[in-house]
């Protein structure tokens, strides 16, 4: 077995008058290797996600029935999720704002209406979804603008 080298001893207090020698004394300074911002997510520029689109039932999506919408989803693209939330008709709807029809099927989908957010995609089109950060799920598309009950602002 290896012998240890013994370490010199530290002198509990300074001799009187004089400060204690300190070898490689930390800079006072320090940063954390990632610096964490909050809202990070908020800042960043938006993304898709397609995991739980809804293929059944009145309000379905797939990518043919977005192929219209292309210029206006790269748009968005080009946005932060804070920017995105801020235009009109871009905003969460709660429960009593959407028909009985979509949610009982946010009930079969398993999902939580209290996160459904909608965003526009022309005069009546919206894309329905919710966020996890800066990425949109997608879930609906509602080119007629059914999901929402007329009347209920």
């Amino acid at each position: 077995m290896a012998k240890r080298k013994k370490t010199p001893a530290v002198a509990c207090s300074p001799a009187k008058g004089k400060a204690p020698a300190i070898q490689n004394a930390p800079g006072g300074k320090k940063a954390p290797a990632v610096q964490a911002t909050p809202g990070v997510a908020f800042s960043r520029k938006m993304a898709w996600h397609l995991g739980r689109v809804d293929t059944g039932g009145k309000f379905r999506c797939t990518l043919k029935d977005l192929e219209p919408y292309r210029e206006r989803l790269a748009y968005y693209e080009t946005l932060s999720r804070h920017d995105a939330e801020r235009l009109k008709h871009c905003h969460p709807l709660g429960p009593a704002k959407v028909s009985a029809e979509g949610q009982a099927r946010i009930r079969m989908l398993d999902l939580d209406l209290a996160t459904f957010h909608q965003l526009r995609l022309d005069r009546n089109g919206r894309l329905w979804g919710f966020w996890e950060k800066n990425v949109f799920n997608i879930v609906w598309l509602d080119p007629g603008h059914g999901v929402y009950i007329p009347g209920s602002k």
